[in-house]
């Protein structure tokens, strides 16, 4: 078996991606092909994901385009797991995002994710995704450092009572409910600065208000 190191382990996984508004490193994959409910919630109104970010703007460049395509291929890989186990261990930071792009395609994807998770436990995860049948299908135990969270799709619709933990998404005329997400109240400048709220498992539903 070959060495891991650095070099490969970048190799095996694609590398980490670095969202400039996350206090933390990420992991993104081509949201067109990778999100079954976002692409079918992307083409109707008043869903969280008409005016998905991931389909636009930046994400849309090539060379984004080709390195999100090419972790994808990647995540099929046997050898995947322990490349982003290699390089999960060799960062400086305790806090990690899955997905500033894209989401849990298939279960044996999200299996994948679990077993990551499992073998970094000094890692607090965010799994944030609108995939919650994929979460059920699972049928296994989620391992107390990830921080899954099922997303409503609908703007202004409350959280979904099947997860014990959740996300909504809600205009400035509309309730919050649970804790507000700092980066996007009117205090916030998009970053998330010393929040980790939403990988804390005392607070059950984080809403977001629509990004401005």
């Amino acid at each position: 078996m070959e060495k891991m190191t650095r070099k490969r382990a970048v190799e095996l996984t694609g590398g980490l991606s670095s969202p400039s508004k996350m206090p933390c490193k990420a992991y993104g994959i081509p949201a067109l092909i990778s999100c079954p409910t976002g692409t079918i919630l992307a083409k109707i109104e008043g869903t969280v994901c008409h005016e998905c970010y991931a389909l636009n703007h930046f994400y849309q460049m090539p060379v984004v385009k080709n390195a999100q395509q090419n972790r994808y291929n990647l995540t099929k890989e046997d050898e995947w797991v322990d490349g982003m186990v290699y390089l999960l261990d060799h960062q400086r930071n305790d806090h990690f995002r899955w997905h500033d792009s894209g989401d849990v395609y298939s279960v044996e994807y999200f299996k994948k994710i679990i077993r990551v998770c499992k073998r970094t436990p000094q890692i607090k995860h965010w799994l944030p995704t609108k995939e919650g049948k994929m979460v059920i299908e699972y049928q296994g135990t989620i391992p107390n450092n990830l921080m899954v969270r099922v997303s409503a799709s609908k703007i202004n619709k409350g959280p979904l009572h099947a997860f014990e933990y959740t996300s909504t998404v809600v205009d400035d005329n509309h309730e919050l409910w649970g804790f507000e997400c700092w980066a996007t109240s009117d205090f916030g400048d998009g970053s998330c600065g010393n929040c980790r709220a939403c990988w804390n498992k005392d607070i059950k539903n984080i809403s977001y208000r629509l990004h401005k």
